[in-house]
């Protein structure tokens, strides 16, 4: 992975990118690279929608923590209307909405990465 990354900042190229790479890019490089191109709402929306992806994906998950759950589905309500703020509603479909189910599913399956729910 290390290779493949020090090859594509040689070149400058995203050709030849695996899955991880697009991972990478979207959760760490992405952020570092909008925060000063866009508006601070802006940048606070699409960090916060980070935040609740990492926080869906974590590999872990303490069944016995629903405080956490109930927080976090609040915590993605609350983004998804900053981001209905910034953003023209043309950009959100049921794909946005899923985010919500997202939490619900983690909190009846556990981590998303291992569930078998659909």
């Amino acid at each position: 992975m290390l290779q493949c990354s020090k090859n594509m900042l040689q070149r400058q190229r995203l050709i030849a990118t695996k899955t991880h790479d697009h991972h990478v890019m979207i959760q760490q490089i992405l952020l570092a690279c909008v925060r000063d191109i866009l508006l601070p709402g802006v940048h606070q929306a699409i960090i916060r929608l980070n935040k609740c992806f990492q926080k869906i994906c974590m590999k872990v998950v303490n069944p016995y923590d629903i405080p956490s759950l109930k927080t976090l589905k609040v915590y993605v309500a609350k983004t998804l209307s900053m981001l209905e703020i910034w953003f023209p509603l043309g950009v959100f479909n049921i794909m946005i909405h899923l985010l919500i189910h997202l939490v619900e599913n983690l909190d009846v399956c556990g981590p998303i990465g291992a569930s078998q729910c659909g």
